[in-house]
């Protein structure tokens, strides 16, 4: 999915969600983040001849993506939130280059790629809005973020592969020194903890809320530090544009429970037949743009009322990425387990809207490359990838996942729509199709 594209459907799905809702006191309740874009700023240092260089542009994919949740103190035309994230981030990208003349008059350049690790981040917000009209929302705040350390373990495996090999090679050497920077970049140079500035609008659906929240980083993500008796100045911030998912839970009989003399709640469950069971058949992809990864799942939701159940789903992904994609080499499958409870924020004969969220338990086999580079040998660049301990994947994770779902149903038995999911690891889109009974 290209910028252009989520951005319309982001506001897109702002106004087909508009509508009335009462203003509340304290209500709280689970959300999701699914991340639109990511825009690091752009930097560029040099000493002797090592140098860093911050990634230019926008990554266009879901980039900063996860699961949070939030409680809010509502008043007729404004309101305060408070709000806790798990993520998972790449806004913190640079290359670490040398470029050099060696002695036998020929010029090499050694670039040491890292743009392409994840971080997983918790954030915390303090957020203030002003609400135009009932169900409209306008809003900023500040927040501050906690960033996981990134393992340096491929650079100190690479240089230990590098003096075994060949350790009085000029360019080995150089080679070394690129990677002993980007060590020493990471330890003293990425800046773990930092403030950010959020802005954003959104809607209220009754319980259901829509958020299109900008994150701007007030502080570095990448601060100055020094190496060898030099100091490189790097300055880098980051920003990311996500859409958010959430519902309140509390009051329960204005936002869960329908009030009993509510007719239309009334008509509702004289029309339509109880369906104690759902099962969905689904497939769907990774909204990253990446080689290839599908996802194909079955669920089963037993209904415990009308508006509420508990789910289980099984799902096979399988993810094929070569460097004839333009990515590093990685090939896995993942089987995932998924749990949960589930609410219908909007229940009629044709029409639901479906919020899910649970832990999910994965199991990964395969090989996954997080880290290369590029090197020219003979006056052509040649792509480069470091393999570790950690490339071979055979593991099982236990993480949390969230996932919101449309159906229209064709029948009064047969459903069909799209659902979004955001984990740790990404988010997933796709069309599902399903039978209740």
């Amino acid at each position: 999915m290209n910028t252009n594209t989520k951005y319309a459907a982001a506001i897109g799905l702002l106004l087909l969600t508009a509508g009335t809702s009462r203003a509340q006191e304290w209500t709280f309740g689970p959300k999701v983040n699914l991340g639109l874009s990511v825009k690091p700023s752009v930097n560029f240092t040099r000493v002797n001849n090592l140098s860093i260089s911050t990634v230019k542009g926008t990554f266009d994919d879901a980039r900063t993506s996860g699961v949070g949740a939030f409680v809010r103190y509502d008043q007729t035309r404004w309101y305060g939130q408070f709000e806790s994230n798990f993520l998972k981030s790449r806004e913190i990208n640079y290359y670490v280059n040398a470029d050099i003349d060696l002695s036998n008059g020929t010029r090499q350049t050694f670039s040491l790629v890292t743009g392409g690790q994840s971080r997983y981040r918790v954030d915390a917000r303090l957020l203030g809005g002003y609400k135009p009209l009932p169900w409209l929302r306008l809003y900023g705040g500040l927040g501050v973020a906690r960033y996981a350390a990134s393992p340096v373990s491929n650079y100190r495996f690479g240089i230990a592969n590098l003096e075994s090999s060949s350790p009085n090679d000029e360019s080995v050497q150089k080679s070394i020194e690129t990677f002993k920077l980007a060590i020493a970049l990471e330890e003293r140079g990425v800046r773990r903890t930092g403030l950010e500035g959020t802005v954003g609008a959104g809607v209220d659906v009754g319980g259901l809320t829509v958020d299109l929240s900008l994150q701007q980083g007030l502080t570095p993500l990448i601060g100055p530090f020094s190496e060898n008796g030099q100091t490189y100045n790097v300055n880098q911030r980051g920003q990311f544009l996500t859409l958010q998912l959430g519902y309140r839970l509390f009051p329960l009989k204005a936002h869960l429970l329908a009030p009993r003399k509510n007719r239309a709640y009334e008509r509702i469950k004289k029309d339509i037949p109880f369906y104690r069971n759902e099962v969905h058949v689904s497939g769907g992809m990774l909204a990253e743009d990446i080689g290839s990864a599908f996802l194909y799942e079955n669920r089963y939701t037993r209904y415990l009322t009308r508006r509420v159940g508990l789910t289980a789903g099984l799902n096979l992904m399988r993810v094929n990425e070569t460097f004839d994609s333009g990515f590093l080499p990685n090939q896995f499958t993942q089987t995932q387990l998924i749990t949960g409870l589930r609410f219908l924020p909007l229940y009629s004969r044709r029409h639901t809207i479906g919020v899910s969220a649970g832990p999910m338990l994965t199991y990964q086999s395969g090989f996954r490359v997080n880290s290369g580079g590029t090197q020219t040998i003979n006056g052509k660049p040649v792509r480069t990838v470091n393999f570790s301990d950690q490339s071979r994947l055979n593991e099982f994770r236990l993480s949390a996942q969230a996932t919101v779902d449309y159906n229209v149903a064709a029948t009064d038995r047969i459903v069909l729509g799209p659902w979004l999911r955001a984990t740790p690891d990404g988010a997933y889109f796709g069309i599902q199709a399903g039978y209740r009974f």
